[in-house]
């Protein structure tokens, strides 16, 4: 006689902070069961949005990556003027001018403006100096 070995249903699937779970939830999770995530507005996915019910368990969550919020002032220290742009998702940039009298520096040249970048909610400013 041979008796058949079933692999273990998932628990529901875990929530993923500032995401949503796309299309209908389950009442039961079988094996090789997928769910696929969504980000909220302006929050930008990292990892695989599906996951899979493998042996009772999920395989990796993604995460959801935070906006940056432009400020509306700016530390003096910065020595900058204005920032193009009032929200940036996560890896995008923005023109960042720098106070009269002040240039920012990179590798290559040094001029009025550089770049900012939005990473998972911090902004990342050009020195102006």
């Amino acid at each position: 006689m041979f008796s058949v070995v079933t692999a273990p249903d998932c628990p529901p699937p875990p929530r993923v902070e500032y995401g949503l779970i796309v299309g209908e939830y389950q009442r039961v999770y079988r094996q090789h069961s997928q769910v696929t995530y969504a980000c909220h507005e302006m929050y930008k996915i990292k990892g695989n949005g599906v996951i899979r019910c493998i042996d009772g368990h999920w395989s990796e969550l993604p995460t959801c990556l935070k906006p940056c919020q432009i400020p509306t002032r700016i530390d003096a220290w910065h020595n900058i003027e204005h920032i193009e742009g009032s929200l940036l998702k996560h890896g995008d940039t923005t023109y960042v001018y720098c106070k009269h009298g002040f240039r920012s520096y990179t590798d290559q040249s040094y001029q009025h403006y550089g770049v900012g970048k939005c990473n998972d909610g911090e902004i990342t400013y050009p020195l102006c100096k």
